[in-house]
């Protein structure tokens, strides 16, 4: 039986003993037959204007305890219900509601709490949500429901009390390259090809300074150092082992596509999501050895940001705020504003394409190799290991010039964002 039928069976036994009891305060009009009467008749008043009283000049007020969450992470929520009566005898249901604007194919987070509040006219709630997706956190009306202790009656009142907040997208620490597939040159047979550990990292990523090489500075042999670039003449003398170095040359632009075809992602939203950090990681490592950044996520161009003299903290700040926001919903590949960004970049200029994995990048890679420029495609693929197709379809992309890395994202089962009870946990 459901709790409509529950509560109407209620009323028509305490109906019926309310008429049995006028029936024998009318006919004998005794003590006993008046007590009772009067408190059945008590008890119906109370549990039908207790809760009209209580639900009356009903606010909420709601407090994101965090700024900036990222994804992976938790956000606290405080709801305080002020009521303008006191009425002891009800209880009073709370229900908030999230939804992630940006991933509508996500549930919503719903939060429920029954509360006695008693003699208080104010009292405070507190849950956590974790873990968060990136996107944008849409908080809707609060729902209350007011009801009797006898549960004769409930009324129900949804207070709009919006909130928004924005979750930015995963950081990806310095060392966390876990799960990354070294591939080789294309000068250099698929031998060489494994799995790099949480250690690794090749060259690229490292921050900007001297470097072995056929400059004219010399510095002392260290172990690990290549035999080719000695000094001979250096140790003829006697001087001992020195290697040559050289500076790099200042690094120019780089231009970091992410793709946002549906084709390329279809249902995963982890993917596009890997793709999205993995975009804003390139884009800090480019600033960091020195180098301009330009991020395009649109066919034609329109969606684009360019860090200039910016500071780098007030570029990756912006980007993470704009980024949190992208959906995987284009209908253009990604490989078309990549070939809109060659036709006006110098020589010599770096484009990375941040995708799936799906899609044919032979053509882009040939026109890079024409205007004398450097493709790197930077692949998330789902599965502990890469397929067979993805393998082929990588030997045809580097044989044309194109360098590759790629992240493997271990396909298992999603966990979803909940709501807990309770406040934030320390991370220290």
């Amino acid at each position: 039986m459901k709790g409509n039928g529950k509560r109407m069976l209620a009323w028509v036994v305490l109906g019926l003993l309310l008429g049995s009891l006028a029936a024998g305060v009318w006919m004998r009009g005794g003590a006993v037959e008046w007590f009772a009467f009067i408190v059945i008749a008590g008890m119906l008043l109370l549990s039908i204007s207790a809760p009209l009283i209580s639900i009356r000049k009903v606010q909420v007020l709601r407090k994101l305890l965090q700024d900036s969450p990222v994804s992976g992470g938790e956000l606290g929520v405080e709801l305080t219900v002020r009521s303008s009566f006191i009425v002891p005898m009800v209880w009073i249901a709370v229900k908030d509601e999230a939804k992630n604007e940006t991933n509508p194919g996500e549930k919503p987070v719903e939060y429920r709490r029954v509360v006695l509040p008693w003699f208080s006219r104010e009292f405070t709630l507190q849950y956590v949500l974790r873990p968060l997706r990136r996107g944008e956190l849409l908080f809707c009306a609060v729902h209350v429901t007011v009801g009797d202790m006898f549960g004769l009656i409930t009324r129900q009142v949804s207070i709009a009390c919006e909130s928004r907040t924005l979750v930015l997208p995963e950081p990806i620490r310095e060392d966390n390259q876990a799960g990354r597939w070294v591939w080789s040159s294309p000068k250099v047979n698929g031998a060489g090809r494994k799995l790099l550990s949480t250690a690794g990292e090749n060259e690229g990523t490292k921050g900007t300074g001297l470097r072995p090489g056929s400059g004219h500075d010399l510095r002392a042999y260290a172990a690990g150092d290549p035999l080719r670039c000695l000094d001979w003449r250096s140790m003829a003398k006697g001087r001992g082992w020195h290697i040559r170095t050289e500076t790099p040359a200042a690094p120019v632009e780089r231009i970091i596509v992410l793709d946002r075809s549906v084709s390329s992602y279809g249902n995963n939203s982890r993917l596009f999501d890997a793709c999205v950090s993995r975009a804003l990681w390139g884009a800090r490592q480019s600033l960091v050895e020195g180098a301009g950044v330009l991020l395009l996520y649109d066919a034609h161009g329109k969606d684009a940001l360019r860090s200039g003299r910016e500071r780098p903290g007030r570029y990756l700040a912006r980007a993470a705020v704009q980024m949190a926001r992208l959906k995987a919903d284009s209908g253009r590949p990604a490989d078309e504003a990549a070939f809109n960004a060659l036709k006006s970049v110098p020589r010599g200029a770096t484009i990375i394409c941040v995708s799936a994995g799906s899609g044919d990048w032979k053509a882009l890679a040939q026109f890079a190799a024409s205007r004398g420029c450097r493709l790197e495609l930077w692949l998330t693929a789902g599965g502990k290991t890469p397929a067979y197709s993805l393998r082929e379809r990588i030997r045809v992309w580097e044989s044309c010039g194109c360098r590759i890395r790629l992240w493997m994202l271990p396909e298992g089962e999603v966990p979803l964002t909940e709501a807990l009870e309770g406040g934030m946990t320390d991370a220290s």
